[in-house]
């Protein structure tokens, strides 16, 4: 099976193992998404003796890096940098924005030489498909050209919401035209700059990405202002709480790291974010983290199969919100175990890893807000149909404008499997499959539409679990994030995987 030749009508059937999960060991090239057969994978037997693997690294650092690597000064490294769909989009960007890019060792290092801030484009037009993060971060420093450049997307991208960050765009000065009778929220549009600082106001209970794409550009306000002017601070006052606020931390930290601070305040629950004049970014080498909501999957898979698993990347000081799923796996019955065998973890490529630990009895359902951890969402409701309890998720009224209904499609799909599920605008309660369906399902070929939605495309895989067989539609589009999963999938032990065209 090659998924890089999956078509966007392929559907995918596989089935769960019957046995235990296998140990799984990756090498450079499925590490970075490069691989092009399950021979590329070899399986070992290791000093846990348990099933093990490492996941990709982060896309929502990797992108942050990318646009980091355009705007500082000098040439930046990356080593861990995934190779996805949303990847090879943003690279593309930065390439049509003025910067340089190379690979080394199979992928896993890239080189990326910046513009300091001085956006001069090769290119008239960018496409930014179904990248959401990249296309909100890009949008402000396409802006700081003079010269006009259109920004288009893909039809899925384009019913996403853009308009608070283009208002926020037009107030600091930036010349945005819609095309010509769109009725279309977002792109295209054609805009150009320069920017100029102002203060601004932005709702914080849409998206984040707004919030993180201003804050990068900030340093290249006035850019071109000699005035006293250009030494005011950026201030950014949010009027509504702010969603995802792991996100916006996240920006935080590495734009420290390249050498721009952000300072932060919150005034009546609501954060005040500045960046003093006279900052910019300077490049630096930079490690990815093992993404931990790619994690999310395997540790779904080890609690509704009942067997421990180990992800050998797993950071231990993460800062992305959904690095706290653990904690809620953690009330829900499971234990985790830091990996702290150097000479296994070296052997791995590798510094920190987490084992899963299963409880004896089934799970007990919990109440969470998943304000901060949007992203497992999926993972969670799949999981929590296998609990003893019914579990109440609150926070997640956004979910509704990510690359799908991440809400109400998703609870279409999980009531195939017989599942109640109770929506509200902001929340959601998934209640236990009964022992009756269940003995059901394991008897059922089900399919699955992922919506063409990466994060339902791998949480509804983990249904394969509780049926004979599970076929998900546009099953090609984990290539956005994780184009190798249902290799990985393969090798822990799923088997009777058939594209069907």
């Amino acid at each position: 099976m090659n998924e890089s030749n999956l078509s966007v009508t392929t559907s995918l059937t596989f089935a769960k193992r019957q046995g235990p999960l296998r140990p799984v060991k990756i090498n450079a090239a499925l590490l970075t998404g490069n691989a092009s057969s399950s021979s590329e994978l070899s399986v070992i037997r290791d000093a846990l003796d348990i099933p093990a693997l490492a996941v990709l690294g982060s896309k929502y650092v990797a992108n942050r890096l990318i646009v980091l690597g355009l705007l500082s000064a000098g040439t930046s490294t990356f080593t861990g940098i995934p190779v996805n769909e949303d990847i090879e989009i943003a690279l593309a960007g930065i390439k049509g924005l003025g910067a340089k890019f190379s690979y080394e060792e199979q992928g896993t290092i890239l080189n990326i030489t910046g513009t300091g801030g001085r956006i001069n484009s090769s290119a008239s037009a960018l496409f930014l498909g179904d990248n959401g993060t990249f296309s909100r971060l890009v949008t402000p420093i396409a802006a700081l050209s003079e010269k006009p450049i259109v920004l288009d997307a893909s039809s899925q991208m384009k019913r996403r919401p853009m308009s608070p960050l283009f208002e926020s765009l037009t107030t600091l000065g930036a010349t945005i035209v819609r095309a010509h009778k769109s009725s279309l929220p977002s792109f295209p549009v054609t805009l150009s700059g320069p920017l100029q600082n102002n203060d601004l106001t932005l709702a914080g209970s849409i998206s984040s990405q707004f919030i993180s794409a201003l804050l990068l550009v900030a340093p290249y306000l006035n850019a071109l202002d000699k005035t006293s002017a250009a030494r005011k601070p950026f201030t950014l006052k949010l009027t509504s709480p702010l969603v995802s606020r792991g996100y916006v931390h996240l920006t935080r930290r590495l734009m420290k790291e390249f050498g721009v601070i952000v300072d932060h305040e919150e005034h009546k629950g609501l954060d005040h974010f500045t960046v003093k004049a006279g900052q910019s970014y300077l490049a630096r080498p930079y490690v990815v983290e093992g993404d931990v909501v790619a994690a999310s999957y395997f540790w779904g898979l080890s609690l509704i199969k009942g067997e421990s698993l180990a992800i050998t990347n797993y950071p231990q000081d993460s800062f992305m919100g959904e690095a706290a799923f653990t904690s809620v796996l953690e009330e829900m019955g499971a234990k985790f175990e830091k990996i702290t065998d150097s000479n296994l973890l070296s052997s791995w490529g590798s510094k920190q890893g987490l084992r899963i630990i299963p409880p004896k009895s089934r799970l007990r359902g919990v109440t969470v807000s998943m304000k901060n951890m949007p992203d497992v969402v999926p993972t969670l409701a799949v999981i929590a149909l296998s609990a003893a309890t019914p579990t109440h998720l609150t926070g997640i009224g956004h979910l509704r404008y990510k690359e799908s209904n991440r809400i109400d499609d998703l609870a279409v799909e999980l009531r195939k499997l017989g599942a109640r599920m109770d929506i509200e605008a902001d929340a959601m309660t998934i209640f236990p499959l009964s022992e009756k369906i269940r003995t059901e399902n394991r008897n059922r070929n089900l399919i699955f539409d992922t919506h063409h939605d990466h994060r339902l495309a791998m949480a509804l895989s983990l249904c394969a679990l509780m049926c004979k067989t599970v076929t998900l539609l546009s099953a090609e589009s984990v290539a956005k994030s994780f184009p190798t999963y249902y290799k990985v999938l393969q090798e822990l032990g799923f088997t009777g995987f058939t594209e069907n065209k």
